[in-house]
């Protein structure tokens, strides 16, 4: 899951995680970036209903509706079959429907990718609770599928980000780690050097002028991370356990002391530190649980209320976060 900021009238931060992902991209293949077609779905609440907006590439707008009762969707059990289920009933206006066919159209006549963003209005939070992520076209899910890179969007005040254009882009991996987790947490300890071999696996066909991948060496503190933070970098990539206290419904990070065991730093705590003095990254990537919404236990409140979302409302314009409970070897995938 992806939460980014969002404005509708000025090309929001989605180009930030999509940049960077056709950097990656370009710099492995050697030829020019791929055209892309950008498609952004606005729900917002409207008298009975939601109001559904499509805008084709800033300019081309489609406007239909979405039921109330799509609040009441229910998962089956079946990722596919829910998937197809979300997005048929949110293409199912008929216009809202012919704008991602003309999206899909163009891309397809233009051999582009079609960046895909969702913007959920303040005002209409309750939907934030369904997996868009999951929505399935033709078979496909469209947030796996490199073809249509998918985001949410968060509307806030916070500055906009901007394309990075300072060469290397400067990665820093935390993966923490605590000896007594397992027993303190019932959490299954990370292998440490097998997250090390395959974040570095990824990044060694890169060159290093251009995306410069480092470690930050044990133990993984709060106080470490962040003096590390205050040399400059552009991505945290961070590898650790979420653990959510169901009696608070608050999520905990879970760090390492001095003596590398465990210490729960709060969301807040741990926006507020990645935030401090303007040195915070542009990208924040969490291979966690739940780190994008901590309200598991109350799914009536605010969503946004997360880390994840707590992120980019502190000023980080781009976050990649874990809506659930991950197994450790999906998110080596």
């Amino acid at each position: 899951s992806v939460a980014r900021r969002t404005d509708s009238s000025i090309p929001g931060v989605a180009r930030l995680i999509s940049e960077l992902t056709d950097e990656l991209a370009r710099l492995r293949q050697g030829g020019d970036e791929l055209p892309v077609v950008d498609v952004e779905i606005r729900l917002s609440p409207g008298t009975g209903e939601y109001r559904a907006e499509l805008t084709l590439d800033g300019r081309q707008v489609f406007t239909g509706v979405l039921p109330v009762a799509i609040v009441n969707w229910r998962p089956s059990g079946d990722l596919r079959t829910d998937g197809q289920s979300l997005f048929e009933r949110l293409f199912q206006d008929r216009v809202i429907r012919k704008g991602w066919d003309v999206a899909r159209g163009k891309a397809e006549s233009l051999g582009a990718i079609r960046r895909v963003r969702l913007r959920i209005d303040d005002e209409a939070t309750e939907l934030h609770h369904l997996p868009w992520e999951l929505m399935c076209d033709d078979g496909l899910f469209i947030a796996a599928n490199a073809q249509t890179p998918f985001s949410r969007y968060l509307p806030v005040q916070a500055s906009w980000g901007h394309p990075l254009l300072e060469r290397p882009i400067r990665v820093l991996a935390a993966i923490a780690n605590p000896r007594d987790v397992s027993q303190r947490y019932r959490l299954t300890p990370l292998d440490v050097e097998r997250e090390r071999y395959i974040l570095a696996s990824a990044f060694a066909g890169i060159d290093p002028q251009h995306i410069r991948l480092s470690f930050l060496k044990p133990p993984v503190t709060l106080e470490r991370l962040a003096q590390a933070l205050q040399k400059g970098y552009h991505w945290l990539h961070f590898v650790g356990h979420g653990w959510v206290n169901a009696r608070q419904a608050q999520l905990s990070i879970i760090l390492e002391n001095e003596q590398r065991e465990s210490r729960a730093v709060t969301a807040h705590l741990f926006s507020s530190i990645l935030t401090h003095h303007g040195a915070q990254p542009q990208l924040v990537f969490l291979s966690m649980c739940h780190s994008a919404v901590t309200q598991a236990s109350r799914p009536a409140q605010d969503p946004s209320l997360g880390l994840g979302p707590q992120l980019i409302r502190a000023g980080i314009p781009a976050v990649v976060a874990m809506r659930d409970q991950v197994s450790i070897r999906t998110t080596h995938v």
